[in-house]
């Protein structure tokens, strides 16, 4: 029994592990039995250890006919395995192609954010929220500017300027609070720079004075300090708001105008 051994490297093929089982049938069935001898008749091990020996023959024949029949294409060398792979993967198979339909389906919801993102960024540019405006009364443009405000569902919250000393202020002026947000600002231009107006300024809004957030021909710009603030509304800024104006575009003009 001795002379039975197997050397695991010289096991290159698959087909030689039908070779190797049978040595390890031989080896494992000579070692009960060698045992079973040396512990004589009388002893209930030697009874298992035949029992065993005979046990192990027709599990190792079933498990070599397992192999034989189901896998005999995996025991073949490794060149005939590949031909029948080959052979096997030729075959017309109709496989559902789970990757391309995920893909397909990826590529569709980003079609579909990229069409909520400009919609939303859409309304957003559009947007005024719920900031009120005041317009003076004695504005050359006045009616056309009440139907712009409405046009893009801006509601004109009052009125000034229509007491009978009023007089008409010498720089048409826009005076827009600081708490408006860059998109509304932008809005609110967009719709005030299609009239004769000379431009617009940023005030610093007193809650018990200033009761709206836009002042649409404002007083106090005609002399003095304030009228260095002025940013003027011309044919540049005109341009700018009709192209893809945003924050950082009219800060700059800001910044160069003044």
């Amino acid at each position: 029994m001795n002379n039975q051994k197997v050397d695991p490297q010289k096991v290159t093929k698959p087909i030689q592990l039908l070779a190797a089982w049978l040595v390890g049938l031989i080896v494992v069935n000579g070692s009960f039995l060698s045992s079973a001898v040396a512990i004589g008749n009388s002893a209930w091990e030697s009874s298992v250890l035949i029992i065993a020996a005979v046990v192990n023959v027709p599990m190792f024949l079933g498990a070599i006919f397992l192999l034989q029949t189901r896998f005999r294409p995996e025991l073949q060398e490794d060149v005939f395995y590949s031909q029948y792979l080959d052979k096997k993967s030729n075959q017309i198979v109709t496989v559902k192609n789970d990757d391309h339909h995920e893909i397909n389906t990826l590529k569709s919801e980003v079609k579909k954010l990229e069409v909520l993102l400009k919609s939303a960024t859409s309304r957003e540019k559009n947007s005024w929220g719920n900031w009120s405006i005041a317009l003076n009364k004695l504005m050359p443009d006045y009616s056309e500017i009440i139907k712009s405000l409405r046009g893009k569902d801006i509601q004109l919250k009052s009125i000034f300027g229509d007491k009978e000393n009023s007089v008409m202020p010498l720089n048409k002026i826009v005076a827009i609070s600081d708490n408006l947000d860059s998109q509304s600002v932008i809005t609110i231009l967009k719709l005030i720079s299609k009239f004769d107006m000379d431009g617009y300024v940023y005030f610093d809004p007193i809650h018990e004075v200033d009761q709206e957030d836009v002042y649409i021909g404002s007083y106090g710009y005609d002399e003095g300090e304030r009228l260095s603030h002025i940013i003027p509304i011309n044919n540049e800024l005109r341009r700018l708001l009709a192209d893809s104006c945003d924050a950082a575009d009219l800060n700059q003009y800001e910044l160069l105008s003044r």
